[in-house]
């Protein structure tokens, strides 16, 4: 689905199982987390459409959507993402939805919802980050030099910390199943969150 200037958001539809009984419900939207995409909502697809469409949806820049330049600002990144998630409701001429979030794609959702409020029926927000407890003090640390070269290299290649794992193929998988990788992972991950927190 087009959204703009080469910029397209890959998108899955499942109609409702029972049509003639659920036509006129309001449709679910569903939007991944960081460094997912429409397949981390798999298991649920098939039960979620029993009653309603489904719309699964790749954030830009995550998947298989368009890779985008967004902005360095955080604020504007995230009102350039929710910008995207309205044309591409615009473009399928859909009145009202329900929303749901993980992750990543919660603060994407509540974002949305504060800012198109007559849009969003329902707001579903499946663990979402950007809401941190005061006392916290393990996220509170400043990135250590590692993490900051990461952050570094990251930003100067325009790729993000699942690029490895993407461009690694079927080892990925190996890479994932080490313990050690995956907390280097989380650490990264919690610093990543925390920096960002305040979108």
């Amino acid at each position: 689905m087009d959204v703009g200037k080469d910029t397209s958001i890959h998108t899955i539809y499942l109609p409702a199982r029972h049509q003639r009984r659920f036509r006129k419900r309001c449709p679910l939207v569903m939007i991944h987390g960081l460094g997912g995409g429409i397949p981390c909502f798999h298991k649920n697809y098939e039960h979620m459409c029993q009653d309603r469409k489904v719309y699964g949806i790749d954030i830009p820049g995550f998947a298989l959507s368009s890779r985008v330049p967004f902005p360095k600002d955080p604020i504007e990144c995230r009102n350039a993402i929710v910008a995207f998630i309205e044309q591409w409701r615009r473009n399928l001429n859909i009145k009202k939805f329900i929303l749901l979030g993980h992750s990543f794609g919660g603060h994407m959702a509540a974002a949305y919802a504060v800012s198109h409020p007559s849009r969003v029926r329902h707001l579903i927000l499946a663990d979402p980050w950007g809401i941190i407890s005061k006392d916290d003090d393990d996220m509170r640390e400043d990135p250590v030099l590692w993490q900051r070269a990461a952050m570094c290299i990251s930003n100067t290649l325009k790729s993000n910390p699942f690029d490895v794992l993407r461009d690694s193929g079927p080892l990925g998988k190996l890479l994932l199943g080490k313990k050690i990788v995956i907390t280097i992972w989380y650490r990264l991950y919690k610093k990543i969150i925390y920096k960002l927190h305040h979108l």
